[in-house]
């Protein structure tokens, strides 16, 4: 069973991707900057997009990542954070 990593899974998004993935039968870590409890019962790893050392340790031990950029967020911004992810 493949072990997949969401990146901004506090967000609308990220929940609706774990929700799909965990059906799928994968196993999920999910990565964000602080662990709301919506996420209770999931592996929880503090990643921030901005800190390259946090996501290289979110990222340890994964088959794959999932990505999504928050809306907000300049594109500039939203660039160099999919290039550091």
């Amino acid at each position: 069973m493949a072990k997949i990593g969401v990146f901004g899974a506090s967000g609308r998004p990220g929940r609706a991707l774990i929700r799909q993935l965990l059906a799928g039968g994968y196993q999920v870590r999910a990565m964000t900057r602080r662990a709301p409890e919506a996420l209770a019962g999931l592996e929880c790893m503090p990643a921030d997009y901005n800190d390259t050392a946090s996501l290289a340790r979110a990222c340890a031990g994964l088959d794959g990542v999932m990505f999504t950029s928050a809306t907000f967020t300049e594109v500039s911004k939203s660039i160099e954070h999919a290039s550091n992810v």
